[in-house]
């Protein structure tokens, strides 16, 4: 099933998030870096009686333009949780 986006030029992929990131704090992380953010799709799983992400996000930039700065400044660098971020745009397989 895919994502409901608005803009799927924009919706990037968000992988290797360190497993105690919340959406509120990768939010911040990219907004401070590219722009505004519309939408954050992050799955959770309950383990050992918390929850924890899976670790990867779809965050759903405002504009393409803010996606590809988001992509150029923040893959490969370290996200919130001292990991090294793999950012890229989303692939929607059928």
């Amino acid at each position: 099933m895919k994502p409901a986006t608005s803009n799927p030029e924009a919706r990037l992929y968000v992988g290797n998030l360190c497993y105690s990131t919340n959406i509120e704090a990768l939010k911040t992380f990219f907004e401070e870096a590219a722009g505004p953010v519309q939408d954050i799709y992050m799955p959770f799983a309950f383990v050992n009686k918390r929850f924890k992400n899976k670790g990867f996000a779809f965050v759903e930039m405002k504009k393409q333009k803010d996606a590809l700065k988001a992509i150029e400044l923040l893959d490969g660098t370290e996200g919130p949780g001292d990991r090294t971020l793999s950012v890229r745009l989303a692939d929607y397989r059928k």
